[in-house]
């Protein structure tokens, strides 16, 4: 029996990739416009004025207040929710996004080897990179990682906090991107953690 031998350097190309895709909606995510997409089920949970979305393709269900927005395959991210605007000068709209990835060709990658990789790209592309916390987390009742740093965006110079988590299965990678403006009091920090808390899949 041959059995397929993938080298490391093969699967850190590969996250590189991922997470290069991954900053790239991160940056861009507020330029997105909102429509509505077929490919969703979307039901309303009157508890607390929250809507529940879920992916019929990657059966994924995402939980989120009625008062944010989402969007749903963006060519990017699977899901990409956006906060309400503070007022009508707000310029930048703190959001979250999803991607999955199917990962079955890379082979198995541990976590160690991917917290690496992650942390190795972040810090190669951008240099105001400044990791705050890195720690282990459940997620959906696996294991997963979450990792918090800000940096400057060269083009705006505005400061800004990112929080990701990051979960490896058999078959899929799942990062999450909760992106918030660096310099003022994050008013939506809890209720993104909990929108991120809240999404499950099978």
């Amino acid at each position: 029996m041959l059995v397929k031998k993938i080298s490391l350097a093969n699967k850190l190309s590969a996250m590189q990739k991922i997470l290069v895709c991954t900053l790239l909606v991160t940056l861009f995510t507020h330029a997105i416009s909102f429509n509505s997409n077929n490919n969703i089920f979307r039901t309303k949970s009157w508890q607390q004025s929250w809507l529940s979305v879920t992916d019929s393709t990657e059966d994924i269900t995402v939980n989120y207040p009625s008062n944010w927005q989402l969007k749903h395959n963006t060519g990017k991210a699977l899901f990409v929710i956006k906060s309400p605007e503070e007022n009508p000068s707000d310029s930048f709209i703190e959001n979250i996004n999803l991607i999955v990835r199917d990962v079955t060709q890379e082979g198995q990658l541990d976590f160690k080897t991917l917290k690496e990789a992650v942390l190795k790209q972040l810090s190669a592309s951008m240099d105001s990179f400044n990791l705050i916390y890195t720690k282990g987390i459940k997620w959906n009742l696996e294991n997963g990682f979450e990792i918090n740093y800000k940096m400057i965006d060269k083009s705006s110079q505005m400061h800004i906090n990112i929080t990701q988590r990051f979960l490896y299965n058999d078959s899929r990678l799942f990062v999450c991107t909760y992106t918030s403006q660096g310099l003022k009091k994050d008013r939506y920090r809890s209720t993104a953690f909990s929108i991120m808390d809240k999404m499950s899949w099978q």
